[in-house]
């Protein structure tokens, strides 16, 4: 798999931004690894929502594959995905008998059959302007208004703007689980950049840690606002953090997360989090390495073996929470944009519409949500494009509506009015 030179250079940008994270080689553990955490009571009907945003352009078609339109397999040879009823070793998985689902994902047909994971396809942003450019169209996917440059807040910072706290007092309302502020999360209260929870605090080693933390404590007291609030509740989250054993971490339910893969640590961090109770409200993570223009491997190279992570993590995630007794949250999968449903050599250039999905408690799945286009060309965006025919802000809004009970749509997505389309429980 070999990336476009700009994917390559927007990842090498956001390392570069990271570079003064803070971290720590020690952290303060209680005996067991979850804390008993002491705050008042918010809005405890609330579904965490864990945004996971697929850097370079997932290819959707590969995701959830329409096999019962026979114009996917006249523009895709080596990059399709065989229909069920064939006898390739790396068919698709039915999931309705016309979309199904690529043979990495059968650790998720559980969690389908179960109705509490749901495909939307043919989605993304529905306006003829939308970026085939990595770096535009992850910031206007990001900050839920395309084509407009000066918008500088996030949806999930305005949603957490526009929204009390879920439980009160807490230092932490949201994570961007990277080395810079996610731009979905930009300008929110109460939420840092932590691309490591498990290893958050001060770098170095320090034989006086108490001292020193009051030094430092003493200083900012003496500093004025907004400074001094900000250096408070970043100890107050250095504190809140360190008093969770994430090694020590056990999985409910059996739950097995794929080792050294970094969503599947992100996921368990998150896992060990949210059953922690610290009062944490959105997770912001990011999964890179989708820019396949070459090398794709859809069926058994490169893409194969990311979508199996994905598949695994999602899952070992979803029997975590469920064995835990946790089922409010809402795992929400997006891309900036899709791949070409024409076939460019051995990968696919950048498209247009693509596949989300949704999976939790209370989201109404079981199912594939689309309202089809079509692949033969005529139907083709540009001649080339899947068209996109559900706004993925119709699906985000209605999580923000309904699980996060936040009324202010109008605020959280600026310009727009959403179609509800019966993704979530109210």
């Amino acid at each position: 798999m070999s990336g476009c030179k700009e994917y390559k250079s927007v990842m090498s940008r956001r390392q570069f931004v990271g570079r003064g994270a803070v971290a720590t080689t020690a952290a303060l553990t209680m005996p067991a690894w979850m804390p008993r955490m002491a705050f008042g009571q918010g809005g405890t009907n609330r579904d965490v929502l864990i945004a996971v945003f697929l850097e370079g352009g997932a290819d959707g078609l590969s995701i959830c594959v329409p096999y019962g339109d026979a114009d996917y397999y006249v523009h895709r040879n080596t990059e399709a995905i065989a229909r069920p009823d064939s006898t390739d070793p790396n068919k698709a998985i039915d999931l309705d008998g016309f979309f199904g689902v690529s043979p990495a994902f059968q650790p998720l047909i559980d969690v389908f059959n179960d109705d509490k994971l749901l495909f939307v396809h043919a989605t993304g942003a529905a306006k003829n302007t939308w970026s085939r450019s990595h770096f535009d169209a992850m910031r206007w996917h990001e900050l839920g208004k395309p084509d407009d440059i000066s918008l500088g807040s996030g949806w999930l910072g305005r949603h957490l703007n526009t929204s009390s706290p879920s439980v009160v007092g807490a230092p932490l309302r949201g994570i961007s689980m990277s080395y810079g502020m996610m731009d979905m999360l930009a300008t929110a209260p109460l939420t840092l950049p932590i691309p490591y929870p498990e290893n958050f605090g001060y770098e170095g080693y320090f034989p006086h840690r108490a001292e020193m933390l009051q030094v430092i404590k003493d200083a900012y007291n003496q500093a004025g606002d907004p400074l001094k609030t900000v250096a408070q509740n970043t100890q107050n989250t250095v504190n809140l953090l360190n008093a969770i054993d994430f090694d020590n971490y056990v999985p409910a339910g059996g739950a097995v997360y794929p080792e050294n893969e970094d969503f599947a640590r992100a996921m368990r961090v998150t896992a060990a989090m949210m059953r922690a109770e610290i009062g944490l409200e959105v997770v912001g993570i990011r999964v890179g390495g989708w820019d396949t223009h070459e090398g794709q491997g859809t069926n058994d190279g490169y893409l194969r073996g990311v979508l199996d992570v994905v598949a695994k993590t999602l899952k070992a995630f979803y029997t975590d929470m469920n064995g835990a007794n946790k089922p409010n949250f809402v795992v929400a999968v997006m891309s900036e944009f899709g791949r070409k449903v024409i076939q460019n050599g051995s990968g696919c250039d950048h498209g247009y519409g693509n596949a989300m999905m949704l999976m939790g408690g209370n989201v109404i799945g079981g199912r594939v949500m689309s309202n089809w286009p079509g692949l033969a060309i005529d139907n083709l965006f540009e001649e080339q494009d899947l068209k996109v025919t559900i706004d993925y802000r119709d699906i985000l809004a209605e999580v923000i509506k309904k699980r996060m009970k936040n009324n202010n749509i109008s605020q959280v997505f600026p310009n727009f009015t959403p179609t509800y389309r019966g993704t979530v429980a109210a």
